[in-house]
């Protein structure tokens, strides 16, 4: 159970930061990957 957690908040810290590299440059394949960063950190982390 732990190391869901821990998967969890390091996929959600990963998208933050590739959300600075959207603020830099926009693409879309960073923000399609942002997007399931986040979503992969919820369920992890919320579970």
């Amino acid at each position: 159970m732990k190391n869901r957690k821990l998967i969890g908040l390091m996929a959600f810290f990963t998208a933050i930061g590739m959300v600075i590299v959207i603020i830099i440059s926009s693409r879309l394949a960073i923000l399609l990957i942002v997007a399931l960063l986040l979503l992969l950190g919820y369920c992890c982390f919320m579970d």
